[in-house]
């Protein structure tokens, strides 16, 4: 109140009727949102007024309709990839209070890798003589984890609800690996656990591959690198901060953030999907203009995709907002809204 006028805010889906039962002086006037009410009456010590509600259109998106943008985000699969630069999984005791199972720690906060989507890369020399390979990753209830052989995609782990850690064993004998080779783990981790109970340590317990085996090799004849978001906990981007990013390849390059250059990317619809396993990145711009003075909630929804076969797709999207991660759909879950 200032000035003979009640000021008041509020939000409004309809034309209605304000009133004012007491408190204020019965000559004052009133505004709703800035704007003056010119129809105030008086009565029995009250103030009533109305308030005009006023539609306004709203035009969205076609997101069939829009140009967009896409690129290999898991280059790591293809022969030649160089990760030299990545961090050495060389620590040969944990702070964990899991024992190792492995020669060297590959548990990904031991390395500063705290949040987001984990990649693993196993370098050995094949034989040609390699029988299985087996390997135990945890990342949390609705994780999930898959699994290449140099260029070859060996298999996936879905991921459902209640399974935080899993085991998969591939077979390897019809590849007849031979010379320097590279098992590629992609890792969609969920974060840490909670602690449900008082005094329990599920916080605590690890996430990233927890042990591993090859057929006809010693577990030390492999030697690990592993990457997270950009930096681990010296982190880049200090205004979303180290929770927005994982380590698919568009993320490390900062692709998610605005002014991406995608002018030498594949032209493509957001309804086009990937032919191959691995990960796509898709980018699009759009004008998104909303009235002054109206909440408009705005929602993006990813339905469940049917495969030939009529089985449900099983795919796991990401949703990045002019950077800020908004979202992501699991293999298990029923659509998606975010």
């Amino acid at each position: 109140f200032a000035d003979g006028v009640l000021h008041l805010t509020g939000d409004i889906n309809a034309t209605t009727t304000l009133e004012v039962l007491g408190g204020v002086p019965v000559d004052s006037t009133l505004s709703f949102n800035n704007v003056p009410l010119s129809n105030v009456q008086r009565k029995n010590g009250r103030l009533q007024a109305e308030v005009v509600f006023e539609s306004s259109t709203l035009n969205m998106p076609v997101f069939s309709e829009l140009e967009c943008h896409s690129i290999d985000s898991l280059p790591e699969v293809s022969n030649g990839y160089d990760d030299s630069a990545w961090t050495e999984a060389t620590l040969e005791r944990s702070n964990n209070l899991r024992n190792l199972t492995t020669p060297t720690a590959l548990y990904c906060s031991d390395y500063g890798f705290h949040g987001g989507s984990l990649i693993y890369r196993g370098h050995f020399t094949a034989s040609g003589n390699e029988l299985f390979f087996s390997v135990t990753t945890a990342g949390g209830f609705a994780y999930s984890h898959s699994v290449w052989v140099n260029e070859t995609f060996l298999g996936s782990f879905a991921g459902d609800s209640h399974t935080a850690n899993s085991t998969q064993l591939f077979d390897l004998r019809s590849l007849k690996l031979v010379g320097p080779s590279v098992f590629t783990v992609v890792i969609d981790r969920m974060g840490m656990s909670m602690n449900f109970w008082a005094r329990s340590d599920w916080m605590k317990l690890p996430r990233g591959i927890v042990d591993f085996s090859l057929g006809g090799h010693q577990q030390s004849d492999m030697t690990w690198k592993l990457t997270g978001n950009l930096g681990a906990e010296d982190y880049t981007d200090k205004t979303r901060g180290p929770l927005n990013e994982g380590a698919f390849y568009a993320e490390r390059q900062g692709y998610h953030l605005p002014g991406a250059p995608t002018s030498d990317w594949a032209s493509v619809t957001l309804f086009e999907g990937t032919k191959n396993s691995g990960v796509a990145f898709y980018k699009t711009e759009f004008p998104l203009d909303m009235p002054i003075g109206y909440d408009i909630p705005l929602s993006y929804v990813i339905s469940n995709v049917t495969a030939s076969t009529g089985e449900a797709s099983l795919f796991r999207a990401q949703l990045f907002v002019s950077g800020y991660q908004f979202g992501l759909k699991t293999d298990w879950s029923r659509g998606w809204r975010t």
